[in-house]
């Protein structure tokens, strides 16, 4: 069969399995399937907490009767299964439907989960498709949070470090502090307002904008291939290294030891607080830097963009 016809035969059966489900829905033979509200209560001591789940908006929160529980929205054949063994918390999902079932089932249901303390050593989540949202009151030893489709919001502090990726979806952290912060996305923005990170700090971002306001630490890389950088407020006590391929790069009030930006299309503009000497290059493009030869090194290389740095207290004389 030749690729024409190949490609026809798989538009016409898409069309008819489209028309065929549509019939379903109008005809009345396919009713939207319903959900009820459960609450799971947990009574056993726990240290540790691990969560799965398939297609739920995931929310930490404090318990205001200092009980355990997990609220989310079930059907018989899509419910959660929470266990405590070991010391470990885990909350997965059973999922015995069919494709007809998902087809009626509207995706990212709620589930809370009303946690009595404060502090805890690991939380460890693997969302699939859904939202992931952690309260500012929480810290752990160490967080990990992977999110397939859908974005994360944390506010809990951890010990050790807070590792959150996202293939597709935004990560927004506020108010954190750890030891050591990685942030990974695919396609989407990062977002941190506001963080105390007494180690390094990885940000790596494939498509998707990066912006932090307010971040201290004692070294920063942040790589990507496409989007703005906005770096406001940012205390780096040794490196600070941005790689882009496409995309520009904004200071504001900035500091580091040493700073090295690598961009291909993009311009590089803003202000620095302390005095560098500055090593330029661009091959398409107008630099403008302060006349300075001491301080720390700060090297800015663009193939295609200008290159715009001042003081930061030149803008408030």
């Amino acid at each position: 069969m030749k690729k024409g016809a190949i490609i026809t035969a798989i538009v016409l059966l898409t069309a008819g399995l489209l028309i065929f489900v549509g019939g379903l829905f109008a005809g009345g033979s396919l009713p939207p399937m319903t959900y009820e509200a459960m609450r799971y209560s947990v009574n056993e001591p726990f240290a540790d907490i691990h969560i799965d789940t398939h297609e739920m908006n995931i929310e930490f929160i404090l318990s205001e009767d200092g009980t355990c529980s997990v609220d989310s929205a079930v059907t018989e054949k899509f419910y959660p299964n929470v266990t405590v063994r070991d010391g470990v918390l885990t909350v997965t999902t059973v999922d015995e439907r069919t494709w007809v079932d998902r087809l009626m089932m509207s995706a990212d249901q709620p589930m809370q989960i009303r946690l009595p303390g404060t502090a805890y050593r690991t939380l460890s989540v693997e969302s699939h498709t859904g939202d992931v949202t952690v309260d500012s009151r929480f810290s752990f030893d160490n967080v990990q949070i992977t999110a397939s489709t859908g974005d994360v919001t944390c506010g809990a502090s951890a010990e050790n470090a807070i590792e959150i990726t996202a293939s597709t979806g935004d990560i927004a952290l506020e108010n954190v502090k750890a030891e050591q912060l990685w942030l990974v996305v695919s396609t989407g923005r990062i977002a941190v307002k506001g963080a105390e990170i007494q180690k390094g700090v990885l940000l790596t971002v494939s498509t998707g904008k990066l912006e932090i306001d307010g971040l201290s630490c004692e070294s920063l890389t942040s790589t990507g291939s496409t989007g703005r950088v906005t770096l406001r407020n940012l205390d780096v006590e040794h490196a600070l290294w941005i790689e882009r391929s496409t995309g520009d790069v904004n200071f504001e009030n900035v500091d580091a030891e040493t700073i090295t930006v690598h961009t291909d299309t993009g311009d590089v503009t803003g202000t620095l607080r302390s005095a560098f000497y500055f090593v330029t290059e661009t091959n398409t493009g107008k630099v403008r830097v302060p006349d300075t030869h001491s301080g720390g090194r700060c090297e800015i290389t663009t193939s295609t963009g200008d290159i715009r740095i001042e003081p930061a207290d030149a803008q408030n004389p």
